[in-house]
């Protein structure tokens, strides 16, 4: 008799058949007969016998198909401002909020020198910029000087192009060079410094100076070190036009974008990239480019977390939650050149006495007013309008010390003032004349608290003394009108100082020769400060070249008078941060030393690339 193990088979088979009808269901199949070897027990002659069979088997085989992957969808890039994508639109939050002139482009005129529309910064150029010891030649490209300094030549760009498509040649140099010099008695910039000055064509990329004397400097007034320098302009826009009160209003300039909009309105301004760009090597990469007055912080705070924005400032206590918020926000910090100050006017009662200058200048709580500014812990108090340390090839540290530059010393204003007979009668502190005294402090609001809170706290100061200051917010063209033109007490101001050379931005402006009456705009430092003493010295540190010994000997005499006569004081040295948006944006990083409210922001946008 003969039994066979059936029951492990037919699970196998009914197990095999499930999984394939399964399998089935779910994908594509294929079917072949194999040969299939198995064991099989049997019963021979009553012992079980193991054997191997082998049987052919149709087996169906799964077709293993890759699934398909969604393809995920491009993400829809917004339209702004119209119709320009914002992945083609660099957007720029202006730091002067108080800027009210958004349809003037006009580089001569203090009133319309603004650089909240992006005239000044990318559709202007200038013969060259100067950061850190190095020189970026633009708009020229050398100078050289004879041997005794009384001749200069200036070798210029050629090939450049004005933005309506004209070119510009040398016909424009020398026109804007003789249209300078004709309207300097109107207060324009970039004039005084072609007084008594000569000049001619050298074929036609050369322009040749006579000078009046030595004068090894002469090149500085192309270079913009800190903003702005002597530029050519279109001679066929500016001839026979007034330079007070014409406002440019195609916005020609140099530069790698043209006009489409703008708006005092909106406080906006709308400009595209030309593709006939003369300097294609530095062909910027956004398409388009808007300029806006930014809202109020907390308002603007929303629009930076929702990519509204790519650059721009922000108050510093801002900025943590606005990175947590959006993380393609970025803090860049870098050192702002120009350290802050007050100016005192001396036309202007007891202001005229350098003892009651001393005293304001001890009741200035610097480091309380540094703590406070756009950046927390990156500001110091100055002893000097230079930020960096002391150099002291031009400064004299005892001086500093001995008229207390910085010092902070209340007990001693008042005795200075008590000292120099500014009676204390009922409260009130009287000037020489009997009479009560009563100053106004100017300043503007950029959204950085330092440059406001100086002021309060300097009137809380001085009422302790007796003295009353009214601390007055301006909006800019009304504080670039009323600076030069000498219609105030004290004026907050910030210094811009060649480190190497200090004359242009700490002395020479304090030279009786740019001495106006009030109403009349300077074009030097507006206190109306005069010293026979200290023009002696600007004279003979003019003449001479400021890596001579000797003339750094001067400086330094010059350094202790100015700490002791006070004409204005430095406050602080400020590092400034800045907010980019790598959301459509990327390129820039901390430490690169560019800021964007001046024609540096030409070089800043050599660096800026779209995000990939």
């Amino acid at each position: 008799m003969r039994a066979k193990n059936f029951r492990p088979i037919k699970l196998f088979i009914i197990l095999l058949a499930f999984t394939a009808l399964l399998m089935a269901c779910s994908a594509p199949e294929s079917s072949q007969v194999v040969e299939v070897e198995r064991e099989v027990t049997r019963i021979v002659e009553g012992t079980p016998v193991v054997e191997t069979v082998v049987e052919e088997v149709e087996v169906t085989r799964i077709v293993e198909v890759p699934a398909e992957v969604p393809t995920a969808e491009a993400e829809e890039i917004p339209l702004v401002y119209g119709d320009l994508p914002r992945n083609e639109t660099f957007i720029v939050a202006s730091q002067a909020p108080n800027n009210d002139i958004w349809d003037s482009f006009n580089n001569f005129q203090t009133s319309t020198f603004n650089n909240a529309t992006g005239y000044q910064n990318m559709a202007t150029e200038v013969p060259f910029i100067e950061w850190n010891g190095v020189i970026y030649p633009w708009l020229a490209q050398g100078w050289e000087y004879n041997e005794d300094g009384t001749e200069m030549t200036l070798t210029i760009t050629e090939g450049v192009n004005w933005n309506d498509g004209e070119p510009l040649t040398i016909d424009d140099w020398l026109f804007t060079l003789q249209y300078a010099k004709d309207n300097a008695d109107k207060g324009i910039l970039y004039a005084t410094f072609l007084s008594d000055v000569e000049w001619a064509a050298n074929g036609d990329n050369q322009i040749v100076f006579t000078l009046p004397e030595t004068n090894f400097r002469f090149h500085q007034a192309f270079v913009a070190d800190i903003s702005f320098a002597f530029t050519p302009v279109p001679q066929h826009i500016w001839e026979g036009q007034d330079p007070v009160t014409f406002t440019n209003p195609d916005a020609i300039g140099s530069g790698p974008y043209r006009l489409v909009s703008t708006s005092n309105d909106t406080r906006t301004v709308i400009w595209e990239r030309r593709d006939d760009y003369w300097n294609p090597d530095a062909m910027p990469a956004p398409r388009y480019q808007v300029w806006l007055k930014r809202p109020e912080p907390d308002v603007a705070v929303f629009e930076w977390e929702n990519n509204s924005y790519d650059l721009g400032r922000m108050p510093g206590q801002m900025t943590t939650r606005m990175v947590q918020a959006n993380p393609a926000l970025e803090l860049l910090v870098h050192q702002d050149p120009c350290p802050r100050g007050l100016v005192f006017n001396v036309d202007s009662g007891p202001l005229a006495d350098p003892a009651f200058r001393q005293a304001m200048s001890l009741l200035m709580d610097r480091t309380k007013v540094a703590n406070l500014a756009n950046v927390p812990g990156y500001v110091s108090p100055v002893l000097w309008p230079n930020p960096g340390v002391i150099d002291e090839n031009f400064y004299d540290p005892a001086a500093a010390e001995s008229f207390n530059v910085t010092t902070f010393d209340p007990v001693m204003a008042a005795q200075i003032l008590d000292d120099a007979g500014y009676a204390l009668v009922d409260g009130q502190r009287l000037d020489l004349e009997g009479n009560p005294i009563s100053l106004d402090a100017l300043y503007i609001d950029v959204g950085n608290p330092a440059w406001t809170v100086w002021a309060w706290l300097l009137s809380e100061q001085a009422q302790l003394l007796g003295i009353e200051i009214n601390p007055r917010l301006l909006d800019i063209p009304t504080f670039f009108t009323v600076g030069p033109q000498g219609e105030f007490d004290i004026l907050f101001r910030w210094f811009c100082t060649r480190p190497s050379d200090p004359l242009g931005g700490m002395y020479a402006g304090l030279h009786s020769d740019l001495l106006v009456p009030i109403g009349e705009s300077s074009g030097g430092i507006p206190g109306r400060y005069t010293n026979p003493e200290m023009d002696a010295l600007i004279d003979q540190i003019r003449a001479g070249d400021p890596s001579d010994p000797a003339i750094q000997d001067l400086f330094r005499q010059a350094y202790a008078l100015w700490a002791e006569d006070k004409p204005y004081i430095p406050l602080y040295s400020e590092n400034e941060g800045v907010m980019f948006n790598n959301k459509y944006w990327t390129g820039l990083e901390v430490g690169q030393p560019w800021v964007h409210w001046g024609n540096h922001f030409r070089q800043m946008l050599t660096y800026i690339e779209p995000t990939q």
